[in-house]
């Protein structure tokens, strides 16, 4: 991610600090303010399988293995 994004990521972070997991962050790019959250939502989206594709790994299947065992416990 570009460093804009990165920032993006963590302010969404400190804004809301029991969101954890994979989750959507549609936002508009302003020209003079940079991106804006439009909103969040804390589920895995479509552009899970844009990630799996660049890391030739589900995360969203990482994600479900992980709640999935804790669940077993």
């Amino acid at each position: 991610p570009t460093p804009a994004l990165s920032a993006l990521a963590e302010r969404v972070h400190a804004a809301m600090p029991g969101l954890r997991g994979l989750v959507g962050i549609d936002y508009v790019e302003h020209p003079h303010v940079g991106a804006v959250v439009i909103e969040i939502n804390p589920r895995p989206t479509s552009a899970c399988v844009g990630l799996a594709a660049r890391i030739a790994r589900s995360p969203a299947g990482e994600l479900l293995a992980m709640h999935t065992a804790n669940w077993e416990r």
